[in-house]
C-alpha cells in the first residue's frame, strides 16, 4: 500500500484523468491493482481513476488458479520461485507477499476483485490487455476480463502463437507482430484521449475479445474466451487421466487437481 500512496500522492491529485498508466507482466499487474486501491479508496481522498489502462500479460492472480499457467510451459516464466533466501514451502511462495494467505487479496491478485453491472463506481476505466495465446499468464487475463469485470469496458487481445510471455513477442512473424501490437496501443490510447482512431479500426468495439492472426482478426466474444479457458480445464483432465492410467501423477497435477479456485470462477452464467 505504501508504493501505491506514494504514487499517487505525488501525481494523482495534479494530473488524474488526464494520464494513462501502462505495465506488463508484475507491473500489469501493479497497475491494475492499483486502480482498484483509488476506485475504494480514492474518491474520499479526491484521487481520481487514470483515462484509462494499456497491461501487457498482466499477472493478475499469484495463487496460479488458471490452468494455462501450468499448462503452458513454452515459456520463460518458472512454475515456481526458487530462493531460500525468501521463499518458504507451504509458508511464502512469491517475494511480492510475506505471506500466502495475502496471495488471494484483490490488490495482489486482481482477478478475485469484481464490479458490479449497476454501481458503475465500481468499474475499471478503458483498459486494454495484451495475451500471447501460448503463455502461462493467458487464462489469468480472460477470466479477469470475461468474468471478474465484464462490466467494465475492458477490452482483450489474444495473440495467435505468442508463447514468450510478452505480448509483443511471437515464435514467427515477429516484427509485423509486434509492430500491429504497438499499433493497437496507440489506437487504444488515441481512443481514451480523444484524439481520433484510424478509419481502419474506428468501429472496433471499445472493449470485447479479440484473437489476432498474422493476416486474420476474429471478434470471439465473452464466451469464446470462456471456452478457452474450459478447453484448459479439459486438457489438464486428460492429462491427468493419463497419469493415473500410468499410476505415476505428477506432483504439479496433484496439486492443481486440489485446487478449487478454477472451478468457483468457471461457475459465471453465459
Amino acid at each position: 500500500e505504501q508504493s501505491e500512496l506514494v504514487f499517487v500522492s505525488k501525481r494523482g491529485r495534479k494530473h488524474g484523468r488526464e494520464e494513462g498508466w501502462d505495465g506488463d507482466s508484475a507491473g500489469g499487474g501493479l497497475v491494475i491493482a492499483l486502480a482498484l486501491w483509488i476506485r475504494d479508496n480514492g474518491p474520499a481522498r479526491g484521487w481520481k481513476m487514470p483515462a484509462g489502462i494499456v497491461a501487457l500479460a498482466p499477472w493478475l492472480d499469484l495463487t496460479h488458479s488458471q490452468l494455462s499457467f501450468h499448462l503452458n510451459t513454452l515459456n520463460y516464466l518458472p512454475p515456481i520461485v526458487s530462493d531460500p533466501s525468501y521463499i518458504t514451502k507451504g509458508h511464502r511462495s512469491h517475494y511480492y507477499t510475506p505471506h500466502d494467505s495475502l496471495n488471494s487479496h484483490q490488490y495482489v491478485s486482481p482477478l478475485f476483485a469484481s464490479n458490479s453491472a449497476t454501481d458503475k463506481s465500481t468499474h475499471l476505466p478503458p483498459t486494454l490487455i495484451q495475451l500471447g495465446s501460448l503463455e502461462r499468464l493467458r487464462d489469468k487475463g480472460l477470466m479477469f476480463a470475461a468474468d471478474s469485470f465484464k462490466h467494465s469496458p475492458v477490452r482483450v487481445e489474444l495473440y495467435e502463437d505468442m508463447g514468450a510471455h510478452l505480448s509483443n513477442v511471437c515464435n514467427k512473424g515477429v516484427i509485423n507482430c509486434a509492430k500491429d501490437a504497438f499499433e493497437r496501443i496507440g489506437e487504444f490510447v488515441k481512443r481514451v484521449g480523444a484524439a481520433g482512431v484510424s478509419a481502419s479500426r474506428a468501429k472496433e468495439s471499445a472493449d470485447g475479445f479479440l484473437f489476432v492472426g498474422e493476416d486474420s482478426l476474429e471478434d470471439i466474444g465473452r464466451v469464446g474466451a470462456l471456452d478457452i479457458v474450459r478447453e484448459a480445464r479439459r486438457e489438464l483432465d486428460a492429462v491427468n487421466k493419463l497419469e493415473r492410467q500410468a499410476s505415476a501423477p505428477s506432483s504439479q497435477s496433484q496439486w492443481i487437481q486440489n485446487d478449487t479456485r478454477l472451478s468457483s470462477k468457471l461457475s459465471v452464467s453465459l
